[in-house]
């Protein structure tokens, strides 16, 4: 509910684990030239996308695996927003416990 009501960036980068952070921070110079934004404003572009997912997913824990401080769920996900993907999706969810369980990779199967 925060992403789809708007979180900012710092916000954000708190649910993540330290190396995807740093990860995602070093792809931003090569996405401000593709993009010919400037940081703030891939971070917006950023946000948005994730705003949008958020709220166009209908997503279901299928699995949930934890081994010490490595975490792995399992998500279906389906468009409700009539996007052009309306077939079930997956998604899987490392996470690893920094602190409290962070977010450390993201992998979706459409």
């Amino acid at each position: 509910m925060k992403v789809i009501n708007g979180l900012s960036f710092e916000e954000d980068k708190a649910y993540y684990s330290k190396r995807k952070q740093e990860e995602v921070e070093s792809k931003f110079p090569q996405y401000m030239k593709q993009m010919g934004k400037s940081h703030t404003e891939v971070i917006e572009v950023y946000l948005n996308v994730s705003r949008e997912v958020a709220r166009c997913k209908e997503i279901t824990l299928v699995s949930e695996v934890i081994d010490a401080n490595i975490a792995i769920l399992e998500y279906s996900q389906k468009d409700i927003c009539g996007n052009e993907s309306s077939s079930q999706e997956n998604q899987k969810i490392k996470m690893v416990n920094e602190n409290g369980w962070k977010i450390d990779d993201i992998e979706i199967g459409l």
